[in-house]
């Protein structure tokens, strides 16, 4: 979704298209969990989708410049499916006046048995900021963090699930960081980071003064 997303905007912007994004769900009586066509939460647990849309309220109002050596067109694809195309990485930057800039990042491939991990380079160049002294906060979205689905699976995919196994469910279903808040000092203007992503994965990393 944050790939669709991404693409769509892109091609709405070179199109001068007035695009809006609106979701579009239903559910049954009696919906067992993780069910439900498109929906954001079944039986009370939140859906990893809902926690995507978590880390997009958390962008500023200001879109700044982006670019990935690791963005791919689709268009352009070698074949139909894209499985011999390698992973695609790309995402967008924001900033909230002084006070913290957020640049969203996804790893992903169209073949959804893929698996694997890739070191990602990030270089933020020109912070507004008065102070060398930053923190970073590192919100993750994959398949061990901020994603009620797995420790679901992990429960052995109870359908209701019991107080209990909603419990352990339920506390894996907030937005979560990859690790501590991370503090860091800004050289020549910039920071350049280095951390790994798993295929299907989004990263969402706010940087603000200390």
């Amino acid at each position: 979704m944050a790939t669709c997303f991404d693409k769509v905007t892109r091609f709405a912007k070179e199109k001068n298209w007035d695009l809006r994004l609106l979701t579009w769900a239903y559910m049954f009586v009696g919906e067992r969990c993780f069910e439900g066509t498109r929906t954001f939460s079944t039986q009370g647990i939140d859906k990893a989708i809902l926690n995507l849309f978590r880390m997009y309220e958390k962008l500023g109002p200001k879109e700044i410049y982006f670019e990935s050596t690791g963005a791919q067109d689709p268009l352009k694809y070698v074949d139909r499916w894209a499985r011999v195309n390698r992973r695609m990485f790309s995402g967008f930057a924001t900033l909230t006046d002084r006070k913290s800039v957020e640049v969203l990042i996804y790893n992903h491939h169209d073949d959804w048995d893929l698996e694997g991990v890739s070191e990602v380079e990030v270089e933020v160049q020109n912070l507004p900021f008065e102070t060398s002294d930053l923190v970073l906060k590192h919100y993750r979205l994959d398949q061990s963090h901020s994603n009620a689905y797995p420790e679901w699976v992990r429960q052995g995919k109870p359908m209701y699930p019991t107080p209990g196994q909603k419990r352990a469910i339920k506390a894996r279903e907030s937005l979560e960081l990859d690790g501590p808040p991370q503090k860091m000092r800004l050289y020549d203007g910039q920071v350049k980071l280095t951390f790994n992503m798993p295929i299907h994965s989004i990263s969402l990393l706010v940087i603000s003064p200390a």
